[in-house]
């Protein structure tokens, strides 16, 4: 295996065509490639680290607001984060004092409890309800989708509770349980909502290798997309040995000529030829990590 003089290809090669195009030439160079084993063995797994590099930056760019809404989406996670933390809070503050008749409960008379577990519920109900409005902050998804199942699963266990006992054992009346349990059940409807959004975002970002809690800065951002194009340079340099270049060539140009036959546009062909099948598929997953790559879907 040996690399040419990346000289030119030291920025991203602009494919000429239409994207129609672009991926026909692409699929003829992963035909073209795919019969030559040690150039396939080494192109493979860099191509996979390009695309996985690629929808990774693409993710983080996504998640880094820039220009006149940078600020209000920082405002936004952070209001989400405040309200979140508020919401399980508030949740505990209503259930604490509505537990069963125990050391902890003893002390304090039914009016005082519902005195506390009302209001507790109403600002728990509508903070949850700003959370679910609001889209969920990027990061420690794992951690915030534990925190709210189980703040929901003690919910869900006072609440029913008080829904078969009563309130005999610490003589609440059915008025102060009635308006307790209709606020308590709209709040769980709410928290299974959240928790159910939460964990959605968690398999997302497990899915994606999501490591990063906090969105890069822009002058991050321009240092990794100049890592990610400096790599695909060198890739996109990779030519086969002497002995295995001629049969590529002829391959590669026989290829191009069908496409051309078949109605393809003379500049792309001609770009196509002149930077041989491995930038082309490179430089094609390069600006479309969805491109189908060797081996892979």
């Amino acid at each position: 295996m040996r690399r040419r003089d990346a000289g030119a290809l030291t920025e991203p090669v602009r494919l000429k065509g239409s994207p129609d195009e672009v991926l026909a030439i692409a699929g003829a160079a992963r035909r073209a490639i795919e019969s030559h084993d040690e150039l396939r063995r080494e192109l493979l797994p860099r191509l996979g680290a390009l695309r996985s590099a690629r929808r990774r930056f693409a993710d983080e760019r996504a998640a880094t607001p820039s220009g006149p809404d940078a600020t209000p989406d920082r405002v936004r996670r952070v209001l989400w984060s405040i309200l979140f933390a508020v919401c399980l809070l508030s949740t505990v503050v209503a259930i604490a004092p509505m537990g069963p008749y125990g050391p902890r409960t003893r002390w304090m008379d039914p009016q005082t409890a519902v005195l506390i577990a009302l209001p507790a519920l109403g600002i728990a109900a509508a903070t949850a309800l700003g959370v679910l409005l609001l889209r969920p902050a990027r990061g420690h998804a794992a951690d915030r989708t534990a925190l709210s199942a189980i703040t929901t699963v003690a919910l869900a266990g006072v609440f029913l509770f008080r829904l078969i006992a009563g309130g005999a054992d610490r003589g609440f009346t059915v008025a102060q349980l009635g308006a307790w349990l209709i606020g308590a059940g709209v709040l769980l409807v709410l928290l299974v909502v959240l928790t159910w959004q939460l964990d959605r975002v968690r398999r997302r970002e497990a899915a994606r290798g999501f490591r990063r809690w906090r969105p890069r800065t822009e002058p991050e951002l321009r240092t990794r997309e100049r890592e990610i194009r400096e790599s695909a340079a060198q890739m996109a340099a990779l030519i086969p040995n002497e002995a295995d270049a001629p049969r590529l060539e002829q391959e590669w140009n026989r290829a191009l000529r069908r496409i051309q036959q078949s109605g393809g546009a003379p500049e792309s062909i001609a770009q196509a030829r002149g930077i041989g099948p491995v930038a082309w598929l490179v430089w094609a997953v390069y600006t479309d990590p969805d491109v189908p790559i060797i081996g892979a879907a």
